[in-house]
């Protein structure tokens, strides 16, 4: 390719993005990190202060099935919109580096999985592509480069968006020119996003990332069982039982415990001597009295009853223990189902499955776990649960095609309901216990 007539050079790109500062990965941002530090900043923190030997991968074949159509899906979509991109390699250092600036020298069209440095900023990453655009010139020539991210997702999120907006940043810094749009591909549609306004969402990120990394701030967990995401799911599990942190009090929103925080209890405990009307006075009377209940049950290890209130726990003749397992949209041909209903009937001791041949016979297979859970000589329950199911479906019917977006509308707890009665109760994952 020749090289088109630039104001700048190799050396002059290699200093911008550097700023004469050695790269250490372990001390710099990557606008991947967005969304955790939006949704779970207790996991960044944990990747620079958690012991190494907590960490537990639980990645499973269904997550690395999702990443892969992921990247098959940004390549298809490379593919067919852009085929004479240009995809940098190798995927990471600094030949890649040099490699993503020769070809902005060169005036590449696109350039796939470009990297882009900004370490006076303390930031690196490998962006989804960039654009050429010859409606502004920049010091590369009489074009500039704009940021375009794919995601496979159906709407544009935060964060999709904040990592975008520091993707443009590194190039502006590189090219002397601010584009003033991101693109984001979406599955279904392209959205454009404007850049300007957006540095003050930039600089604050980039602190509370700075912060999380000094170990200035420990953010509070999730709520257990999944207190963060793997690989430190098991250790924020842990880290926050043995705070006995507020996060535990289960109906009590971060608003709420961040009031009682100002107010000197950090822990559970804490409150174990205030009397309800303390609480309330700090909180309000709904999440007073809830606080107050939640946090002497801790306390007594054991459940407590409001007052005025009596816990009747109905018992039924089977116990069924029983999972849904559903695709998603990451199927690239099928469209979302639920393929098996697992269930292990424990008063007979045996594990009975109920399997799908694809979206259009899902129906079938909730209509015959329908028929096993339900008492067989309770035929009245057994036609009731069976009308609440079709109904959740959008369907009259034994027999009636049904459109995937309206079979996606079944009720679950609506379907538990009219099978076992108040029997059901829903627990993790969508497994249920009849007891």
């Amino acid at each position: 390719m020749a090289r088109s007539q630039s104001k700048i050079r190799l050396e002059e790109l290699i200093r911008r993005a550097t700023s004469g500062r050695k790269f250490d990965r372990h001390q710099l941002f990557r606008p991947s990190l967005a969304y955790h530090l939006l949704k779970d900043p207790f996991w960044v923190w944990c990747n620079y202060h958690a012991p190494k030997e907590a960490a537990v991968d639980e990645t499973t074949r269904y997550d690395e099935l999702r990443m892969q159509h992921g990247i098959e899906h940004e390549k298809r979509w490379i593919h067919a919109n852009f085929p004479d991109a240009l995809e940098i390699t190798p995927g990471f250092g600094f030949d890649a580096l040099k490699n993503t600036f020769r070809a902005m020298l060169d005036g590449a069209p696109a350039i796939y999985q470009p990297q882009l440095w900004d370490l006076g900023q303390d930031t690196y990453g490998k962006g989804d592509l960039l654009v050429r655009d010859g409606s502004a010139p920049s010091d590369l020539g009489p074009y500039h480069y704009r940021v375009v991210e794919l995601k496979r997702s159906a709407i544009l999120k935060t964060y999709h968006v904040l990592q975008a907006a520091f993707y443009n940043q590194s190039v502006a810094q590189l090219q002397g020119y601010v584009p003033s749009q991101l693109t984001a591909v979406l599955k279904d549609r392209i959205e454009t996003v404007p850049y300007i306004g957006r540095e003050t969402d930039l600089t604050s990120t980039r602190q509370l990332w700075k912060s999380l990394r000094d170990g200035k701030l420990i953010p509070e967990t999730k709520r257990p069982p999944n207190a963060t995401s793997s690989p430190w799911r098991f250790y924020g599990n842990n880290y926050s039982q043995t705070a006995n942190d507020l996060v535990l009090l289960g109906g009590i929103p971060k608003r709420e415990r961040d009031k009682l925080r100002n107010a000197g209890i950090a822990r559970v405990d804490h409150l174990w001597p205030l009397r309800q009307e303390e609480i309330i006075e700090i909180v309000g009377e709904h999440y007073g009295a809830i606080a107050h209940h939640v946090a002497q049950a801790y306390k007594i290890t054991g459940p407590i009853l409001k007052p005025g209130h009596e816990l009747k726990i109905p018992r039924a003749k089977r116990r069924l223990y029983f999972d849904f397992e559903t695709t998603d949209a990451v199927h690239p041909t099928e469209p979302p189902h639920t393929y098996l209903i697992g269930c292990y009937d424990g008063s007979r001791d045996q594990f009975v499955k109920f399997l799908s041949r694809g979206a259009e016979d899902e129906g079938r297979i909730f209509e015959e776990f329908i028929d096993y859970g339900s008492e067989r000589s309770d035929s009245r329950r057994r036609l009731f649960a069976r009308a609440k199911f079709l109904d959740q479906i959008g369907g009259a019917g034994p027999g009636i095609s049904l459109a995937p977006e309206r079979r996606r509308r079944v009720s679950v707890n609506g379907l538990l309901l009219g099978l076992f009665g108040q029997h059901g109760s829903l627990r993790h994952r969508s497994r249920a216990y009849l007891q």
